[in-house]
């Protein structure tokens, strides 16, 4: 007896690719910050935002620390909405929310970061486009 093959809608492997991407992009920011190599540069400049403290509500915090927990919190944010994106079909509104998401993160990694984020958003955002368009299509 031939067991029956489970293909998965286009919508589907158009929003696990998004999801891919957007979860390698967050990985790979991760890692960049959490295994880069201490040269003489990043050291002096590092020494030079730690010399900078910035009052926050209740604490202080030098421009080093924030800029580390920022990025950290950002590829962690990555890595989580990949898999919010993987996890399950989205609503409707999840649909708008995850392409809206992923053009948003596209147009801030153009602008402000080099190729490699920029190619890994651009393919997230034309997969989750594509699988919003799939599964519009798809609905009654």
């Amino acid at each position: 007896m031939q067991r029956p093959v489970h293909r998965r809608a286009p919508a589907e492997r158009w929003r696990q690719l998004a999801a891919a991407s957007l979860g390698l992009t967050g990985l790979g920011h991760l890692a960049t910050e959490l295994l880069a190599p201490a040269t003489p540069e990043r050291t002096a400049m590092l020494g030079v935002m730690r010399g900078w403290q910035v009052s926050l509500p209740g604490i202080e915090r030098s421009v080093a620390e924030l800029f580390f927990g920022f990025s950290v919190m950002m590829g962690v944010l990555l890595v989580g909405c990949a898999a919010l994106m993987a996890a399950a079909p989205p609503s409707r509104s999840g649909r708008l929310v995850m392409v809206g998401l992923t053009l948003v993160a596209t147009v801030v990694a153009w602008r402000y970061f080099f190729p490699v984020p920029g190619v890994l958003t651009s393919v997230a955002a034309f997969a989750a486009l594509m699988s919003w368009r799939g599964e519009a299509r798809a609905l009654p």
